[in-house]
């Protein structure tokens, strides 16, 4: 399976979040790696491959190298009592001096890879939860890993603590509409599409996008998800299908999905989603 190194990040605008500056920088900057101290998430979409406490991570780790990153699009939210934050962003790689020698590095013209994850304070430090990092594609590039009709690596099903939660996913994702339904109103819900312009910021534009995608979705394999220790912020991850709600014999199209739940009151509302399709997996014709 060909491998997309992915840099570390090191160029981080200024964010205002409950955790200390330092702190999510340093978050931040080791996001591609995996730990072997037993700091991994409980789940992460990383390019290519997904991974979860209880897979032999280590023996299938990413090749990954050093490299400064340009960071844009930057949103970070925290939960209400600030020991747990989300965030997005679009991430692409930047050459430092010295690697391409004798001659510069050439422009990296790539798209921006999406990049979203969920974080939560542990002690006096900042730790992930999990991460969902994916190249865009086009639609020419996923009618044809459509028509290879190779399917991305399946999950095992692993719900700690949340699994309220999880119905109410695999019962709203049904319709995009009604999906949007448990959309957050707050301003900095973001959801990200499979399209490299697939980004969409509050809640507003959130659920008008979902509602706009007339699709249904059914998950394919299994489900992984988790409370965050406030007990105020849940995340999913699955593969799932998606169907045309305007046109249901159409062949329907592989993505995976992280979303992200925070609690309000006695509801459970989005407020990040990130769709991706697995294009490492599948090789372009």
């Amino acid at each position: 399976m060909r491998r997309v190194v992915l840099a570390t990040l090191l160029v981080v605008p200024t964010v205002t979040i409950a955790a200390p500056a330092d702190d999510v920088t340093e978050l931040l900057e080791a996001l591609p790696a995996r730990d072997t101290d037993g700091a991994n998430p409980a789940f992460s979409f990383t390019n290519d491959n997904p991974y979860w406490r209880g897979k032999d991570q280590f023996a299938n780790q990413p090749n990954f190298m050093a490299m400064g990153v340009d960071i844009k699009k930057l949103v970070v939210a925290t939960s209400a009592d600030g020991k747990t934050a989300w965030l997005a962003a679009d991430v692409k790689g930047v050459p430092q001096d010295g690697e391409c020698a004798p001659g510069p590095c050439p422009p990296n013209r790539d798209p921006a890879l999406h990049v979203s994850g969920v974080i939560e304070q542990t002690g006096k430090g900042w730790s992930w939860l999990a991460w969902h990092v994916a190249a865009p594609v086009t639609g020419k590039h996923q009618a044809a890993i459509v028509k290879q009709a190779v399917m991305p690596d399946a999950i095992p099903r692993a719900i700690t603590g949340a699994e309220g939660v999880v119905a109410l996913f695999e019962t709203t994702i049904l319709e995009s509409r009604t999906l949007a339904g448990t959309v957050s109103d707050r301003k900095d819900v973001v959801l990200y599409g499979s399209e490299s312009a697939e980004r969409y910021v509050t809640g507003a534009k959130v659920k008008a996008q979902l509602t706009k995608w007339q699709l249904g979705f059914a998950v394919r394999d299994g489900v992984q998800a988790g409370l965050s220790a406030n007990k105020q912020v849940a995340w999913v991850a699955a593969n799932v299908d998606a169907r045309s709600l305007k046109r249901p014999k159409d062949k329907p199209l592989p993505y995976r999905v992280l979303f992200v739940y925070e609690k309000a009151g006695d509801a459970w509302k989005l407020v990040l989603l990130h769709f991706s399709v697995d294009t490492f997996t599948y090789q372009k014709p």
